[in-house]
């Protein structure tokens, strides 16, 4: 029996595997949300409106203020304000 040697497929032969090359633009995504706004002693005024819906519903927690998943950056900062 003769030793029958093989080799790879070319393309467009059957078994020949060509993977796809990625062509659309590389979108960064950030690991981790951003930090939470600190807690402020009292009397001190906060810039709600500067802070991002995640840092708002962190300090919302940390607070104890009850934050539901409809809610919109109005009606968080309404709440921390109450």
């Amino acid at each position: 029996m003769a030793d029958e040697t093989t080799t790879e497929p070319k393309a467009g032969e059957p078994g020949y595997y060509n993977p796809p090359k990625h062509t659309g633009p590389h979108i960064p995504v950030a690991p981790f949300p951003p930090e939470p706004a600190a807690a402020t002693a009292e009397g001190e005024e906060v810039d709600y409106e500067s802070m991002t819906v995640v840092e708002l519903k962190a300090l919302a927690q940390e607070r104890g203020v009850t934050i539901t998943p409809d809610m919109h950056k109005a009606d968080i900062v309404a709440a921390l304000q109450a």
